[in-house]
């Protein structure tokens, strides 16, 4: 069990792939794990409908990227 990785808090999210809820230019919403989260594009506008990757997690906002294809 040591050896798991991390699977809950920040440290859980980060890697996750999330859905843009709404345009990230460079802020707006992200749907992940049944949650709606506030997020910062760090690579530029996404569109609603996205697929993004967590990067980080401070307080209640994300940093996201795209997610890779």
């Amino acid at each position: 069990a040591q050896t798991w990785p991390v699977a809950t808090g920040r440290e859980g999210l980060i890697g996750r792939l999330a859905e843009a809820r709404t345009p990230l230019d460079p802020e707006g919403s992200v749907f992940v794990w049944g949650e709606l989260w506030r997020a910062t594009a760090v690579d530029g506008p996404i569109a609603q409908g996205e697929q993004v990757e967590v990067v980080a997690v401070e307080g209640l906002r994300m940093t996201v990227k795209r997610a890779p294809k």
